[in-house]
């Protein structure tokens, strides 16, 4: 007959290894950048909205914004911010205005929270985002040139529907025709978004994606395209504009 002995230090060893130990979680619940349309020699404005979803306090640590002109991974700006130390479930907004001229290209910025891994964050794979943007040239080349620009992404919560928003403008100096839209999430198969018969030379459109995806916590990725059935674009890298996005824990 066999006996299983139970002693203090069995259970204690146990106990060790089932609890779970409050940690922090510092995540980018929200990012803007500002005004939508970038221009050439304009002013630009970017928001941070960082939140702590963990059961415990984060140490102090910095935010960080960072840009890549041309987005080829040359990250020619770096700005480190101070980041409060932050209870559960409190927040902290941080601003970095006038500290890049935009200039002509298609770039990238990405928002950090606590880069140097410095605030006791248990979860890190949640503290970057970045996004994809365009400043178009003053004057509309000739030919046309669909851009997609500034998307806004809904507020992000596990099990709850998500929509989508993106600006989209013909830049160049032609009237175009049959212009489709798309999203993609995390690369799956694209959602239909709006169409146009036509878009006119520099012509402005807001396309709206309501409630096409639910949310699942964790980070995710976004690609939104525009289409046309015409396929001299001047500059098709700009047809589309791709970022990441956290979604909250339940």
């Amino acid at each position: 007959m066999t006996r299983i002995v139970h002693t203090t230090t069995m259970l204690g060893l146990l106990l060790f290894a089932t609890t779970a130990f409050p940690a922090a979680d510092l995540f980018v619940e929200r990012s803007k950048s500002a005004p939508d349309f970038l221009f050439p020699g304009g002013i630009a404005l970017f928001t941070l909205k960082t939140r702590n979803q963990g059961d415990a306090a984060s140490g102090a640590a910095d935010v960080r914004l960072r840009i890549d002109e041309g987005n080829n991974g040359s990250w020619e700006l770096t700005l480190p911010l101070p980041l409060i130390a932050l209870s559960p479930h409190a927040r902290a907004v941080a601003r970095w205005q006038n500290v890049w001229t935009p200039v002509v290209g298609n770039h990238r910025y990405e928002l950090c929270v606590d880069p140097g891994g410095v605030s006791g964050d248990g979860t890190t794979a949640n503290n970057c985002i970045y996004q994809e943007f365009v400043v178009a040239p003053m004057s509309p080349p000739p030919g046309f040139d669909l851009l997609i620009y500034q998307v806004k992404v809904s507020r992000a919560r596990d099990g709850r529907p998500m929509s989508f928003r993106a600006s989209l403008k013909n830049v160049g100096s032609v009237d175009l025709p049959n212009v489709t839209t798309t999203l993609s999430i995390d690369a799956g198969a694209p959602i239909p978004g709006d169409s146009f018969e036509e878009l006119r030379a520099e012509l402005k459109k807001t396309l709206r994606f309501s409630r096409v995806w639910t949310g699942i916590a964790g980070v995710h990725t976004y690609e939104v395209c525009a289409q046309s059935t015409n396929p001299y674009d001047i500059d098709p890298a700009n047809n589309c504009s791709s970022g990441t996005f956290v979604v909250a824990n339940p």
